[in-house]
């Protein structure tokens, strides 16, 4: 996996100005590791976009890749366990599809969610929604 990384660029895109966010640093560290993995994993391009703002008492992340992106019909059942999009990659990389389904229920926990934009061909953009330090939910 190592030699993978050495053709990756990632773009970090910050907004100018502090973003604090309410969550628990362990679990967001966690979701933001499978999001980051996921990325480099199913994308064939080494081109990685990791973008923060804020809005409307919300802390928006953003995990954006140009991979083969996922079909509308499984993008609804992607963070459900054990769902794969492709089972042959599963028999090939050992894993069982739990990583979505976790960042799901950590995302869920601090009280954020997460969604997907995605286009086959187009590559796929995580979207990671966390109440900002200070935000009344």
């Amino acid at each position: 996996m190592t030699d993978k990384f050495k053709h990756w660029a990632i773009n970090l895109e910050v907004v100018p100005f502090p973003v604090k966010i309410k969550a628990e640093w362990n679990q967001l560290i966690q979701v933001l590791s499978h999001l980051i993995s996921n990325a480099v994993k199913y994308s064939d391009v080494g081109d990685l976009t990791l973008q923060l703002t804020q809005a409307s008492g919300w802390a928006i992340i953003q995990v954006s890749d140009k991979g083969d992106g996922i079909h509308l019909s499984q993008q609804s059942r992607i963070f459900e366990p054990l769902y794969q999009v492709d089972p042959s990659r599963a028999r090939a990389t050992g894993k069982a599809g739990l990583g979505l389904s976790i960042v799901k229920h950590l995302a869920e926990g601090m009280g954020g969610k997460i969604a997907i934009l995605s286009n086959p061909g187009y590559g796929s953009t995580f979207i990671l929604t966390l109440p900002a330090l200070g935000a009344k939910i």
